[in-house]
């Protein structure tokens, strides 16, 4: 991405969804597990692994992914 864009996004990989994803897209759902997507710097949480404290992970809601990076 371009500088300017860089500070705004960034780029993670779906490693799980919840049951609740998509309920307010129609239940249709746009992204899967493994997927490449870009959300904005300030959203979602982030979690550490309670059991690996070097790992952690970002839990974004659904309309927080502006993007599916794809090719």
């Amino acid at each position: 991405f371009p500088v300017t864009i860089s500070r705004l996004v960034d780029v993670g990989t779906i490693v799980s969804i919840g049951k609740t994803a998509w309920k307010d897209f129609g239940d249709e759902p746009w992204a899967e597990k493994g997927d490449k997507v870009v959300f904005a710097k300030n959203a979602g949480k982030i979690v550490e692994d309670p059991e690996d404290k070097d790992t952690a992970n970002i839990l974004l809601n659904d309309e927080d992914i502006v993007a599916i990076v794809r090719g």
